[in-house]
């Protein structure tokens, strides 16, 4: 099944290709980068239900936000008095293509592959939850406490208490690998808190994501078919879309009227072919997925107006990753996104407004084109190695699968530079290994 499935997704992209160089005016560059994003979504899709891949969705938001993004820029609104790309499309795609290629390489070289049996490992964590049957509400009620008073923190351990707080999902996905009575009762009032507390701040990104990473976990656990993964697709689409149509006006409104009922209102009357098809609607879209025009300006103004960083800011990132705010308080104050936009970009941003560099604008901030593409092959590389450790690990401690949207929720973002993702990355994997280790060590819980 698996050749079929790579047989099916080369086919369907290479059918989008023979479409692209027909019957569009498309560069080549751009569309060897359609077919990559067009070959992910699609692998995706076969595996979904078949084992979690977290290194499919790092490709398919990257290749969204730096290729399909920018693409539908040049093509339908070149113009744009902010958001417009700064070189033309060729010096851009030049860079960008082979960068998302070699990260998509660097992701899948299989220099750190281990046998990989996913069933096997469902099967430990099932065996795991019926081992400590209490296991999945202690998680669920254990993250909710902490998610609620992690706010009353200091920062440093504030960060800690949200990062301890994400295990209330791993309680729910304990909690459907499982039989308890009203466990579908538990579990839609755990969501519905959490949509509910979203909808209240309008944090939709991250809603999306957790989301998004508890269909991919709900897929696996039940196997779904792929009429089902179809239904699942398309009602995907329909709510990020309505997301899409309420958000300005949901932002406008005090947090008390930010309810479900008043999304589902809006929603209905914003939903319609003349509104979502409007220029109005497709250019503000085009707007929010292309992180490409911070990254196009990053190159109109490197070298020639700002020398190349060589390393500095990945360095300081490190630093910053591994050394805690009480030992050197200037630390996280001198990194970040807000020192580097005007740096890197030679703009400033508007008061109250904060935008980041991406990841794939930093290495080229720091190493220019060639050195660029380096650096995110070494960099997908290094997500290479860390995310077949932690298969190799989950043969041992099972639960680490259901922990992996807990490190790598920055990760998989485009748009977030260095500093965020690694941090992210170094602390949940520190509060993960904590957990596990605590929990055997204290209460002799080998999960």
């Amino acid at each position: 099944m698996q050749n079929n499935s790579l047989g099916i997704n080369i086919g369907i992209s290479l059918f989008v290709f023979g479409l692209m160089y027909f019957y569009t005016e498309i560069n080549f560059a751009s569309s060897l980068g359609v077919v990559l994003f067009v070959f992910f979504v699609s692998k995706f899709f076969f595996d979904l239900g078949k084992k979690i891949e977290i290194r499919d969705i790092m490709i398919i938001l990257a290749s969204l936000q730096w290729i399909i993004g920018p693409i539908l820029a040049y093509t339908f609104n070149p113009d744009d008095p902010i958001f417009y790309m700064s070189v033309d499309e060729k010096t851009y795609m030049d860079f960008v293509i082979p960068a998302n290629y070699a990260f998509a390489i660097g992701l899948y070289l299989p220099i750190f592959r281990v046998n990989r049996n996913d069933d096997f490992i469902l099967q430990s964590l099932k065996e795991t939850v019926n081992k400590y049957p209490n296991l999945d509400l202690i998680f669920i009620i254990g993250g909710s406490f902490l998610h609620l008073i992690s706010g009353f923190f200091p920062a440093f351990l504030a960060f800690f208490a949200y990062l301890l707080g994400n295990f209330r999902f791993v309680g729910l996905y304990f909690l459907l690998i499982r039989d308890r009575p009203y466990k579908w009762f538990i579990f839609t009032a755990v969501i519905i808190s959490f949509i509910t507390l979203h909808f209240e701040h309008a944090m939709f990104h991250d809603l999306l994501l957790w989301l998004g990473f508890m269909l991919i976990i709900i897929a696996y656990i039940y196997k779904i078919s792929i009429a089902k993964k179809t239904i699942i697709f398309i009602a995907s689409i329909v709510f990020i879309v309505s997301i899409q149509t309420v958000k300005g006006d949901f932002r406008t409104m005090s947090m008390e009227d930010r309810t479900i009922e008043t999304f589902y209102d809006l929603a209905s009357q914003n939903f319609n072919a003349e509104f979502i098809t409007s220029d109005v609607f497709v250019l503000y879209n085009i707007n929010r997925i292309n992180q490409g025009w911070i990254i196009a300006r990053i190159m109109y103004n490197m070298p020639m107006f700002e020398p190349f960083a060589d390393g500095e800011t990945i360095w300081r990132a490190i630093k910053a990753s591994f050394i805690p705010r009480f030992l050197d308080p200037d630390i996280k104050t001198n990194v970040g996104y807000s020192q580097y936009f005007k740096r890197f970009t030679g703009q400033a941003l508007a008061s109250g407004t904060s935008m980041d560099i991406s990841i794939l604008g930093e290495a080229y901030a720091n190493y220019g084109t060639s050195g660029g593409v380096l650096t995110m092959l070494l960099l997908g590389i290094a997500y290479n190695f860390i995310f077949n450790q932690i298969i190799k690990k989950s043969y041992s401690y099972p639960s680490l699968f259901f922990m992996i949207p807990i490190m790598f929720l920055q990760v998989i973002k485009a748009e977030t530079d260095f500093t965020s993702t690694f941090n992210f990355l170094v602390k949940g994997s520190m509060v993960v290994v904590g957990v596990i280790v605590g929990l055997r060590n204290m209460f002799g819980l080998k999960i």
